[in-house]
């Protein structure tokens, strides 16, 4: 039978999943090719595109995972890609996930695919919670009325699998595709004295215009709704004369976006009303839980949000901070004490020393923990989103995220930045969107974290005192002017000036009980990606800084690093810092954690390490608090504090976050401009209150 279906399709099999959000389209790619999985992006586009591949009966399959959209209107960079990936003649076969228990809202995106003459199936997924509310579906009946195959599907549970597996070795080989005939009849009969005629006119203009897989029919249903993309490729296929009989055509046509979105409904109840019962007892079965009406509630919605990622953020510290406790705390100190003692037993030279105990052993832990907190991070709101309640965090906050250009679950990665920035960078994998994702990951690094706060402290202890709460005002309130203008700024990068933005558009999905068997396997694929890439890039940062701060005399005016900060002084005096504050700024980079360190080491108070890298083994660097307070004090202005502070606060969070970035953004170039962007604009920030400082201190 294989041989038969190669010689059908004259190509290798192509399987395409479509689908809106939240059907389980990700979870049947994920069962279906398991870890033969591609990522990458689609040919000149930002958005994420994922293959993998399968093989059944001896055939191999190639899956390809469409953006996950609500229509094919075509308005998004997504629905671009998902409509022209369609009818491009690529795919042997296409798979509409469809969530049975949302029946109605779900088959409007197919009712936007009926009329592609590509052969379809439909995976009609949760199953198990449409039968809890009560609804009982006829699947035959639905066959019948559609004209493909309906697979009946738990995916979370891998039902059905299978049945998907055969079902599409029998759709490529009979090319089956929906019956859209009524669809069409209705848009004609709604109202005979004017669309009628106007799309038996289209259908003989258009007879003749190439377009991929399509029917006349949905061509000329789609010039009715003013397709943009739709008309473009019409106009390049016409001479400007037949062109303008089109356009003056459809003048005469009344176009309302209502209306024609209400006739793709009346086909849907139709299907519905044949093929669909919902018994009047278990009605109420469909009901909103109090908890689902709290979670969306106007008013109460956004603080029970920001409670439950808060709650999630503390979960996955729980899961986390004993065994990163363990690593930082005691085992780290003393791998780098047997290190150091083991290569001078065999008479190693100090480079190789410091190298190993100061660069490689403290990047690859910091690594090790940056990856223990993603896992519990991935995990918690892994649930968190399929139960269901991250759509509504999301549609509570919508608004107010699309000020900044951003959809409601930008807000997501904004509160968990407060704890850690790499948490919150990790936290917009929830974004489905990538050029969304990006923008909410480059405009969340303005948010501070917590270990940022002891330098701060620390500092402000020194040269505010009384006036550090008014220092911290003004900084927040800079935050928020930050972040309207970074968002402004990469929104037209990112998003593009031309594009315009349309906002948050979702179902939410019904609450229900977590797969914990879909969350942990997502977790551990997504855990894997994370590893591979941020081990390298840590360590590589580690050792660049270790090249630049290393001194075999343990002291920093032996170090290239030296030496850079006093070739650009001068440069760095112009923002109010000295060589010492310019290096502690470009070093804070690498990790808050370690600033301190840093600092008492360039005040020359600092010592038993001989880099920078070595700061961040705890309680490697060894100075008096008294001490580097009174060498700070006496060496230092306030007006040059003031404007460390604020370089410091605004400055890119840690390299762990940097890693995060290039793994959540999925490009190198785009993770280094906003590395370049945040120390630009930090520094930038600070010498314009450095000048305005001097004039009153």
């Amino acid at each position: 039978m294989m041989s038969e279906i190669a010689s059908v399709m004259g190509k290798p099999a192509i399987v395409a999943l479509a689908g809106q959000p939240n059907t389980g389209k990700s979870t049947v790619f994920n069962g279906l090719t398991g870890a033969r999985q591609h990522v990458g992006n689609w040919p000149g586009k930002t958005v994420e595109q994922k293959s993998g591949r399968y093989v059944y009966l001896d055939q191999t399959y190639t899956v390809m995972d469409l953006p996950g959209t609500y229509s094919l209107s075509a308005n998004s960079p997504e629905e671009v890609i998902a409509r022209d990936y369609m009818v491009s003649g690529e795919p042997s076969a296409l798979v509409v996930m469809i969530d049975a228990s949302q029946l109605e809202r779900s088959l409007y995106f197919l009712s936007e695919i009926a009329g592609l003459s590509i052969p379809t199936i439909i995976g009609l997924n949760m199953m198990d919670v449409a039968k809890e509310k009560g609804i009982h579906i006829n699947v035959k009946a639905l066959e019948k009325l559609l004209g493909v195959p309906v697979v009946e599907m738990v995916a979370s549970k891998a039902i059905g699998m299978d049945t998907l597996k055969e079902a599409l070795t029998q759709v490529i080989k009979k090319k089956t595709s929906v019956a859209a005939e009524g669809l069409f009849e209705i848009f004609k009969m709604s109202d005979r004295a004017i669309y009628k005629p106007t799309l038996e006119f289209l259908k003989t203009e258009l007879a003749a215009i190439r377009y991929g897989d399509y029917a006349v029919e949905w061509l000329a249903v789609k010039c009715l709704e003013r397709d943009r993309l739709v008309m473009e490729t019409i106009k390049a296929q016409m001479s400007d004369p037949q062109y303008k009989v089109i356009v003056a055509q459809l003048e005469k046509v009344p176009y309302d976006k209502m209306t024609f979105a209400s006739y793709r409904f009346k086909w849907i109840e139709k299907l519905i009303s044949k093929s669909v019962n919902i018994a009047s007892k278990e009605k109420k079965l469909l009901k909103r839980s109090w908890f689902d009406r709290l979670s969306t509630h106007r008013y109460l919605g956004q603080p029970l949000a920001f409670m439950m990622i808060l709650l999630g953020f503390m979960l996955s510290m729980v899961i986390c901070m004993p065994i990163m406790s363990v690593l930082s705390g005691q085992i780290l100190p003393k791998v780098y004490q047997g290190t150091i003692q083991g290569l001078q037993n065999i008479g190693a030279p100090i480079w190789l020393i410091s190298i190993m105990s100061e660069a490689v052993l403290p990047a690859a832990v910091m690594a090790l923990i940056m990856i223990l907190f993603v896992t519990s991070v991935l995990l918690i709101f892994g649930v968190m989103e399929d139960v269901g309640y991250l759509a509504r965090v999301a549609f509570v906050f919508d608004r107010a995220m699309c000020k900044l250009g951003l959809h409601g679950k930008a807000i997501i990665p904004f509160m968990m930045s407060l704890g850690c920035n790499m948490a919150g960078i990790t936290g917009s994998r929830v974004i489905d969107s990538l050029k969304q994702r990006r923008l909410a990951i480059v405009v969340s690094l303005v948010m501070p974290c917590l270990a940022m706060w002891g330098v701060i402290s620390f500092v402000s202890a020194i040269f505010f005192g009384a006036y550090t709460p008014v220092v911290l005002l003004g900084l927040f309130l800079l935050t928020i002017v930050h972040m309207k203008i970074t968002a402004k700024v990469f929104g037209k990068w990112i998003i593009g000036a031309t594009e315009d933005f349309q906002g948050l558009v979702m179902e939410l999905p019904p609450f229900h009980k977590p797969n914990w068997k879909s969350i942990l396997k997502n977790t551990w694929y997504n855990t894997k990606n994370v590893a591979q890439k941020a081990f390298l890039l840590i360590v590589g940062i580690s050792m660049v800084m270790w090249i630049l701060s290393f001194s075999s005399t343990g002291h920093i005016e032996d170090s290239i690093i030296y030496s850079v900060g006093k070739t650009i002084e001068p440069i760095s005096m112009f923002f109010g810092f000295d060589w010492r504050l310019f290096t502690a700024f470009i070093v804070s980079a690498m990790g808050k954690e370690a600033s301190l360190g840093v600092l008492a080491m360039l005040f020359g108070q600092g010592g038993g390490v001989m880099s920078f890298t070595g700061t961040m083994v705890g309680s490697a660097v060894t100075y008096s608090q008294a001490g580097f307070q009174s060498a700070m004090a006496n060496s230092v202005s306030t007006a040059s504090a003031l404007a460390f502070v604020t370089a410091f606060f605004f400055n890119v969070p840690c390299m762990a976050a940097i890693a995060t970035i290039r793994i959540e953004a999925g490009s190198m170039k785009f993770t280094w401009q906003a590395v370049a962007y945040y120390m630009t604009v930090a520094l930038l920030m600070g010498g314009i209150v450095y000048r305005v400082a001097t004039l009153f201190l």
